[in-house]
């Protein structure tokens, strides 16, 4: 964002042509020491720099390009939201092209089922209120204005009853969210035969076999999660089985592996309905993320049939 208001969109790398930055690495010969190091340091995040313009004026020319090509100046850096992130367009993985790898599945791929879902529902005129709500920055606690944690929802809520009622209270709000129940769109972890001591023997998500239900998150068992009622897994089985949805129930690893949680326990403190239901990974949060075409498929069916019943 420049001074004036305006604003630069800075895309590198997406189209066909474009160039790419890259973080150096250091060569074997020279990498006994980093040998050493373990996992959590042998990335120091202030290493992780990368070749933007190598010519002689560097910073000057960087400059004088950023100047020319997008019209902002160094100082317009300092309300810049510019990430790198690995470039590449997502690609058919395998002889039978079953995967599909790309940057970013999590929780771009639920996502885009959701939305998808949610356009079709509404041709229908659902009875109730259908929504969904994407957020950020869940991996960094859900914290902030667009973080699930924020009071966004809670408003959005208080204005839908505000244009319905004629004295709206507090405790319409309330009801209204306690009466309410939500999928959970988030990815789970495929098992990985290269490392079978992680998984949960038997319960772990497997490829091709449709979207995860969760019952619980959380890590090393139960820690952080929101543990969803029977009640409404009952439910979202009926759904899910009545319009011939494709899924499983699997378990985030071994339990005392890690584990992971998701948004749902912010949702669930209102008294909704919560579950956990996404699309199972392999690679999860690695530079290039993997998904069945199948899964995918069957995940906007599932929330396709979630919202229309």
């Amino acid at each position: 964002m420049r001074k004036d208001g305006t604003k630069a969109e800075i895309a590198v790398g997406d189209a066909d042509g474009d160039p790419v930055f890259m973080i150096s690495d250091i060569l074997p010969h020279l990498g006994k020491d980093q040998e050493k190091k373990k996992l959590s340091e042998f990335f120091p995040a202030e290493d992780l720099d990368v070749f933007a313009w190598t010519l002689d004026d560097k910073k000057e020319g960087l400059v004088k390009h950023l100047k020319k090509k997008y019209r902002i100046s160094e100082d317009d850096l300092m309300s810049a939201e510019l990430e790198i992130v690995p470039a590449g367009k997502p690609r058919e993985v395998g002889l039978d092209r079953s995967l599909i790898a790309g940057y970013g599945h999590d929780d771009r791929v639920c996502s885009y089922a959701a939305l998808s879902a949610l356009l079709d529902a509404a041709k229908g005129k659902p009875s109730v209120t259908a929504a969904i709500l994407m957020c950020d920055k869940e991996e960094i606690g859900s914290m902030g204005s667009t973080g699930m944690q924020s009071s966004f929802f809670e408003n959005t809520v208080a204005e839908m009853i505000e244009r319905q009622e004629r004295s709206p209270r507090d405790i319409m709000v309330r009801r209204a969210l306690e009466k309410s129940s939500m999928l959970s769109a988030d990815v789970t972890a495929v098992a990985d035969p290269h490392f079978p001591d992680v998984d949960s023997t038997g319960n772990s998500a497997a490829f091709h076999k449709g979207p995860c239900a969760s019952k619980y998150t959380g890590g090393t068992s139960k820690g952080g999660a929101s543990d969803c009622s029977p009640e409404f897994v009952a439910e979202i089985r009926r759904i899910m089985d009545g319009n011939g949805v494709k899924w499983q129930m699997a378990e985030l690893g071994r339990m005392e592996k890690g584990g992971g949680g998701t948004i749902s326990q912010y949702m669930a403190r209102f008294g909704m309905r919560v579950l956990d239901f996404g699309t199972p990974l392999l690679n999860m949060h690695a530079p290039w993320e993997l998904a069945s075409k199948t899964d995918c498929h069957e995940t906007y069916k599932a929330y396709s049939a979630y919202l229309r019943d």
